[in-house]
């Protein structure tokens, strides 16, 4: 077996990894809004999550998917538990469950 490059052996890559850019300017202003009103009050974002920009996001969302609501959550773990726990509360009987990491999908299939 080679050793490894941290141990003196051939590196896998000859150039680092490209700048993963994930936000653009549009989404850091937007941050910075909310932070900004946050730090002065509950304006954007109250103690439980609430607040005008919240009101604004859940309902752009809900928009962009053709749904009536939208359930923000602090990560990927919070909405699958969120999505989950919604549907014990209904009559929908999930035969499968399948989470992709990788593309940070969540999807519920119903067989029936």
């Amino acid at each position: 077996m080679e050793k490894l490059a941290l141990e003196g052996g051939k590196p896998v890559r000859e150039k680092p990894f490209p700048a993963r850019i994930i936000f653009d300017d549009k989404e850091k202003k937007a941050s910075l809004r909310v932070i900004e009103k946050t730090m002065k009050g509950p304006e954007a974002i109250d103690l439980y999550g609430n607040g005008e920009e919240v009101a604004k996001y859940k309902k752009e969302f809900a928009g962009f998917f053709g749904t009536k609501f939208a359930a923000p959550t602090t990560s990927g773990t919070a909405a699958i538990h969120t999505a989950l726990g919604s549907l014990s509360k209904s009559k929908i009987q999930v035969s499968k469950i399948q989470v992709s990491i990788d593309k940070f999908v969540f999807l519920i299939y119903n067989t029936n």
